[in-house]
């Protein structure tokens, strides 16, 4: 889709050469959430032209924003949104960005600020977009699915030393037996799932199986959020996203 058509400035402001310019896409909204303005580099990362965007409000059905869990985003959490019911900027919020044409999701770290009028209200919401697809490790949900009766826990190949490689995805079934939501467990180690009873040794042969990047069957005591030991099969196998 062609991306290249002019918008009429926001606000004559001096900088729209250099917004236009920029490699981070920006977008200002108006109090409604109508975008007043979008540089070009915005344009192409939410697949519309001028004419489609100009006056376009978030809550447009054309508009598919996914969660890091590529689960669909509700509206009240787009970055513009969240800005004007909390008057407090957004920073760094990760969000995936689809249209009907193409399941291919475009990732972007996304950062929100209010601008406020003389009387302290906001009359815009300035958002940001810089893309970040090519560092996203994007998760095979195909696979997941397949084995989602199972408890599934996807984590980084790295670090093994230290703390251990971050837990990326779990599926509905590792919150149902263990009672960790994705939101408690995402970006920590499955050392969260261990304790007093948990046989120091198989976790040396499942650490040295991630550092020859081979697969491996152990059995193991982990334990839920709420205290309780649980026996699991761990199957760990190496996998590039």
């Amino acid at each position: 889709m062609d991306t290249k058509d002019t918008f009429m400035p926001y606000e004559a402001i001096d900088a729209g050469a250099l917004l236009a310019s920029l490699h981070a896409g920006v977008v200002v909204h108006g109090q409604g959430t109508e975008i007043l303005y979008a540089n070009p580099r915005a344009l192409e990362l939410l697949r519309l032209t001028a004419n489609q965007a100009l006056g376009k409000a978030a809550p447009d059905p054309d508009w598919r924003f996914l969660d890091e869990h590529k689960r669909l985003l509700p509206v009240d959490q787009y970055p513009v949104n969240r800005v004007l019911a909390g008057g407090e900027a957004v920073i760094n919020q990760i969000l995936g960005i689809v249209d009907s044409r193409s399941k291919d999701v475009t990732w972007v770290l996304a950062n929100a600020y209010p601008e406020r009028d003389p009387g302290g209200t906001i009359a815009k919401v300035v958002v940001s977009f810089i893309d970040i697809t090519s560092e996203k490790q994007d998760i095979p949900f195909e696979q997941i699915v397949a084995y989602a009766g199972d408890p599934v826990v996807v984590t980084e190949a790295d670090p093994v030393v230290g703390n251990g490689p971050r837990i990326l995805y779990v599926n509905d079934a590792f919150t149902d037996l263990t009672g960790y939501t994705p939101e408690e467990v995402i970006g920590k180690t499955p050392h969260i799932l261990q304790g007093e009873h948990t046989d120091p040794e198989a976790r040396k042969r499942i650490r040295q199986a991630l550092i020859d990047r081979v697969p491996i069957c152990e059995q193991i005591v982990n334990y839920t959020k709420g205290g309780q030991e649980y026996w699991v099969v761990t199957v760990q196998t190496p996998t590039s996203f």
